[in-house]
Order: structure tokens, then sequence, then C-alpha cells
């Protein structure tokens, strides 16, 4: 097959938009020119075209890494939040956290625990009292 041949197959599977680009590149399209001129002019729209899609696949990717990014981001937060809550929890559940210092601050959280219930007892206590001599007063009051 000879090169003109080869041009002409290769026009005629052109869709009639690549026709009237070719016709815009080259006067009369690329069947009137040199096959060397359209080897060249091929080849380079080929390379374009490579560019192109690399170029466009490469913003996709980078779209795609922020996404992802901003999705740990927003995980990070929220398994901070959770992990105060967590802390806590497990403090108060007797489990270790971080060896001596851990230790220190379990201990210190269960004697201001502790001190907190006694003066809640303490509170209960002068209520009752306090209900008891409001309650005699009352009767007394009242005879």
């Amino acid at each position: 097959m000879t090169d003109k041949a080869l041009l002409e197959c290769f026009y005629r599977g052109l869709g009639p938009e690549y026709r009237r680009i070719d016709d815009q590149i080259c006067e009369g399209g690329m069947l009137y020119q040199h096959y060397e001129v359209v080897e060249n002019l091929l080849d380079g729209m080929v390379a374009t075209s490579k560019k192109a899609k690399k170029k466009h696949e490469w913003v996709a990717l980078i779209t795609h890494l922020d996404d992802l990014s901003n999705r740990v981001t927003k995980l990070k937060v929220q398994t901070m939040g959770k992990e105060k809550y967590h802390s806590l929890r497990e403090c108060s559940h007797g489990k270790k956290q971080g060896g001596v210092q851990g230790d220190e601050s379990l201990s210190l959280i269960q004697k201001k625990m502790k001190a907190q219930k006694e003066m809640l007892n303490e509170m209960k206590e002068n209520i009752a009292m306090l209900n008891a001599a409001s309650a005699s007063h009352s009767m007394t009051i009242q005879l």
C-alpha cells in the first residue's frame, strides 16, 4: 500500500469534526501534503494528546488525594475528640495509661472522686438533719 493510499484510508476514517480540523491545519487537508509532513503532524498531535491526557490524570489524582487528605484530617480530629472521652472512662474503670505517670493520675482522680463522694454523703446527712429539725419545729409551732 502506498503512502498516498494509506493517507486516503486514514482520512476516510476521520469523522466530520476531525476533517474540519484537518482542513484548518493543512491547506486542502492532509491528502494533499507530503507523507513526511503528515507523519510529523500526526506524531505531534499524538504527543500533545498524551501530554493532555497525562495532565488530566494528574489533576484527577491530585483532586482525589486532596479529598482523601481532608477525610483523614477529619477522622484524626474525631479520633482525638473520642480519645479524650475514652481516656477518662478507662481511668475510672482502672485501666492503666502510661506507666507511673498514669498511675499517679489515676490515684489523683480516685482521691478526688472519693473526696467528692464523702462531701456528697455529708451534704445528704446535713439535709436529713435539717429536714428533721424543720419537721420538729413545725410540730412545735402547731402545738
